[in-house]
């Protein structure tokens, strides 16, 4: 049996819908998911609902944004509760401070020339949360850019004209606010952000484990962070982080994990097949 535990929608920055997100992970042969949009539950319970009638498992999740020292570090949520009052309130807030923030680089685009509205990013979020890659699609829509990649490198990454910082929780609260909603906070893909180097401080802020297998992890990168995990007692997960873009994962099932790598975090739940 092969899982992927690091999906996005369309409740974020990914493509796939619900229905569309059912296609994919029975093209794939996945027997468990997890959708894990970008500050959104959005998606969650939909996706639940047409995969139960599969007999395909989800596992209801998030990736909560944060920065810790200037660089981003994401923590992923699993088996959280999507309709925990607590969890709602803070998302909402994000996705706010998201519109903001999308309100500020679309108003300088129009500045310098670029015809870009805010109604017509937030249309293309489907009421998830905005980002950067929304506007890209758009860009590159409109002939501003040849590709999405394009869009970030000229315009959108960081050190670029229209670079806004995103308002993030600090990774204490994050981690606080998955434990509260009854889930279990892992580290994303820590080989990329080197998140790793804080690892004893987010532990004694209640981390549980680390994504170890990920696309564009190394196998050097793989060894050292079962080491850690060993080492640390984390538990461990693992994901394609498919966004149903073609520089971001465009099927499912162009990286998966074997159920067995991620047994003792799927245990955690009855509702995941042994």
């Amino acid at each position: 049996m092969f899982v992927d535990l690091h999906i996005h929608t369309t409740a974020s920055d990914g493509l796939f819908t619900p229905s569309l997100l059912l296609e994919e992970v029975k093209a794939a042969g996945l027997s468990c998911i997890s959708v894990t949009d970008h500050d959104s539950v959005e998606n969650v319970e939909e996706s639940r609902r047409l995969l139960r009638d599969e007999e395909i498992s989800l596992i209801p999740g998030v990736e909560l944004s944060t920065n810790w020292e200037g660089k981003d570090i994401h923590i992923l949520g699993y088996f959280i509760d999507p309709g925990h009052p607590v969890l709602l309130q803070a998302l909402e807030e994000l996705r706010e401070k998201r519109v903001e923030r999308m309100e500020r680089i679309v108003s300088r685009m129009k500045e310098e020339g670029f015809d870009v509205e805010l109604e017509e990013v937030l249309k293309a979020t489907h009421n998830g949360a905005a980002g950067r890659s929304h506007l890209a699609r758009i860009l590159l829509k409109k002939g501003f850019v040849s590709s999405i990649n394009e869009a970030f490198e000229n315009y959108l990454a960081e050190g670029r004209p229209f670079y806004v910082r995103k308002m993030t929780l600090p990774p204490r609260e994050a981690i606080s606010l998955i434990v509260e909603a009854g889930g279990i906070p892992v580290l994303a893909h820590p080989g990329i952000s080197e998140a790793y180097k804080a690892l004893d401080t987010f532990i004694r802020w209640g981390l549980q484990g680390l994504e170890v297998y990920y696309p564009d992890h190394t196998e050097e990168q793989v060894k050292f962070l079962l080491s850690l995990s060993k080492e640390r007692k984390l538990l461990i997960s693992g994901g394609s982080d498919a966004h149903g873009l073609p520089e971001k994962g465009k099927h499912l099932g162009e990286f998966k994990v074997p159920y067995s790598k991620v047994a003792d975090l799927l245990s955690f739940s009855e509702k995941v097949p042994l």
